[in-house]
């Protein structure tokens, strides 16, 4: 996987093996071949892709389009703020 590995994948598992119901995976879920090898090689049912659509709202439509570079979410954790959500990459 490119950059940095989802670091809770091998928890939200762990919970699917002893649920029946959807399970999320949440965190570090920046790039499209990290997505694909969750999807391919668990039993995850859904991914929370929070901060890299906050930093690229178009994110999801740039991978379908063939552009697969990660996200340009760095992890940063100032998304937040001053009672708003947004990238301080993508202040305007």
């Amino acid at each position: 996987m490119k950059g940095q590995a989802p670091y809770y994948t091998f928890y939200a598992e762990r919970i699917k093996e002893e649920v029946n119901i959807p399970v999320i995976s949440v965190g570090g879920i920046r790039d499209i071949s990290a997505l694909t090898k969750i999807l391919n090689e668990s039993s995850i049912d859904y991914f929370a892709l929070s901060r890299p659509l906050v930093c690229e709202s178009n994110l999801i439509k740039r991978w379908s389009e063939g552009n697969t570079e990660p996200s340009k979410c760095i992890s940063c954790g100032k998304c937040s703020g001053f009672g708003k959500t947004i990238c301080v990459f993508n202040r305007k």
